[in-house]
């Protein structure tokens, strides 16, 4: 089951608390994602979303016994591994990480992130028994698509280290999941564009200000009512068996 998020609490842009962390997350502006970069950005949130499944599904000539032993990891094992393999994808993280928590400075350490606010002198630690709620928070905030599951392993020894390199090998497969495939597309350049000349009332700077939440809320709601008064255009001109569209009904951004 997805976590819990009031949608006024998303579409009104604010930070969203997460109690069982004990922090608020932020959710950034478009603005703000665009220091990042569209691809830097979403390749960083497929890798802290990381479903061990769709990981597994996407290594290439993977043994069975191999299956069996990431399947007994967790998905904060299979992350802590993937940035560990790869200092790049570490990087990108962690500037996602100070987007989403931008009172706070980020380490990635051996079994837990480690969140330091110096000006509140206030420490936060998110180790294997949270990391999942972090993961269905982020899916909900930045739309993107993840499943919930979890299992307990020690990743120590010669075993993890192998493992630890079948990652490596199998990162890229493994990156080519929902996120990536959006940002590959620039969708966010083209839906800035378009929702700025679309609509009458915005324009490209104040669209950089939205959410993704907004953003996509916005889109699709757009969408609606330009449909409902196609309709009505067409009712007016004697046109028959026209849908009804209900502009305002309830829409889901995830």
């Amino acid at each position: 089951m997805m976590y819990s998020i009031d949608s006024l609490t998303l579409i009104s842009g604010i930070d969203v608390p997460i109690p069982e962390i004990g922090v608020n997350i932020h959710q950034p502006t478009i603005r703000e994602i665009a220091y990042i970069g569209e691809k830097s950005f979403y390749e960083a949130a497929q890798t802290i979303i990381i479903q061990k499944k769709d990981f597994i599904n996407g290594l290439e000539n993977i043994t069975q016994e191999d299956k069996i032993a990431l399947s007994q990891m967790s998905n904060f094992e299979i992350f802590l591994k993937l940035v560990e393999a790869n200092p790049l994808s570490s990087t990108k993280v962690q500037m996602l990480l100070s987007l989403l928590f931008p009172d706070f400075n980020s380490s990635i350490e051996e079994r837990f992130i480690y969140l330091v606010n110096p000006k509140e002198q206030k420490s936060i630690l998110i180790n294997d028994s949270t990391f999942e709620i972090l993961q269905e928070v982020i899916t909900t905030i930045l739309c993107l698509q993840s499943g919930n599951t979890k299992e307990e392993f020690n990743p120590q020894g010669d075993r993890a280290r192998e493992i630890a390199e079948k990652i490596k090998r199998g990162r890229e497969r493994a990156a080519r999941l929902k996120g990536e495939k959006k940002q590959q597309s620039n969708f966010l350049s083209k839906y800035i564009s378009g929702l700025g000349i679309g609509t009458n009332t915005l324009n490209i700077h104040n669209v950089l200000d939205l959410t993704l939440y907004q953003l996509l809320n916005q889109l699709e709601r757009y969408g609606l009512y330009t449909q409902y008064n196609i309709s009505i255009q067409a009712k007016m001109a004697g046109a028959k068996d026209v849908e009804d569209v209900d502009w305002l009904k309830d829409i889901e951004n995830k």
